[in-house]
């Protein structure tokens, strides 16, 4: 951050703007690592819900050893060695731990793209000031073609969406919450 304040200190001088969208794009940085970091600690519980619970199988097999032993000791006559544990597939999983993770994981993919291109952004924004000369009409060229490319490109577009996809990563999050809440009831 200091090296990118440094480094920004031409832009700062000439073009304030440029200034203020290095702030928006670090600000919703720190907010997209912050809510991504949360956010995959959410996806790890709920994505281990879609698997069968292998507690439930093995709660089977060890009914079944008892109910073996059981009618051991009733009546040997009666045991039955041929049959087998039936290997019944697992109960299907519900459609509503389907759905909060379809919702938690588009969350996070919303966030990892906005940190994505706030990475983008702030790398354009390097190169912005970068290299700059002392040769005063060298500079003025330097800036102004790297200012078109800034334009060209629309780095401060991309910039102005990083809030917009976390606002819509946090909105699936939310309905992904909610659905897990409703889903208790």
């Amino acid at each position: 951050k200091d090296e990118i304040d440094t480094l920004l200190v031409y832009v700062r001088e000439a073009f304030p703007r440029i200034d203020r969208l290095v702030l928006a794009a670090e600000n919703a940085l720190i907010q997209a690592g912050l809510f991504s970091a949360v956010l995959t600690g959410f996806n790890v519980e709920a994505y281990q819900r879609l698997r069968p619970d292998p507690a439930d199988t093995s709660n089977e097999l060890l009914m079944r050893i008892s109910m073996q032993l059981n009618s051991l000791s009733a009546n040997a006559a009666l045991i039955d060695s041929s049959r087998q544990f039936s290997g019944e597939p697992p109960p299907p999983i519900p459609a509503s731990i389907i759905w909060i993770n379809a919702l938690w994981f588009a969350s996070l993919i919303c966030s990892l793209a906005a940190e994505a291109i706030g990475i983008l952004a702030k790398q354009w924004l390097n190169e912005y000031s970068f290299g700059i000369s002392s040769n005063a009409r060298h500079v003025a060229r330097l800036r102004q073609f790297r200012y078109d490319g800034l334009l060209r490109w629309r780095v401060m577009d991309m910039i102005m969406i990083m809030p917009v996809l976390l606002e819509i990563a946090l909105v699936l999050f939310l309905a992904g919450l909610m659905l897990l809440l409703w889903s208790f009831q």
